[in-house]
């Protein structure tokens, strides 16, 4: 018994993870947000981090320019737009 509750948690958990990657493919994927930011803003990318608000998915590119000053550029998932800096 204990071994199909295992397998069924298991199974379930597997698929939560499917779906929750599928429902954020988009037109622009990781890279080609950094791509992106990048061409707005030259430097080292720290970090980027999958996002979703009230618009839909976007992608949280932090970049520290040569000069040592640390950006937030947001890229749209669908478009691949830049829709905010910091």
């Amino acid at each position: 018994m204990q071994t199909i509750k295992k397998f069924i948690t298991l199974t379930a958990l597997v698929l939560l993870s499917v779906i929750s990657i599928e429902s954020y493919a988009g037109a622009v994927n990781r890279d080609q947000a950094v791509k992106v930011a990048l061409n707005y803003f030259p430097g080292k990318v720290m970090a980027v981090k999958p996002d979703r608000d009230e618009n839909g998915n976007r992608y949280k590119v932090k970049i520290l320019s040569p000069e040592g000053r640390v950006r937030t550029i947001i890229i749209d998932a669908s478009s691949g737009q830049i829709v905010n800096r910091r």
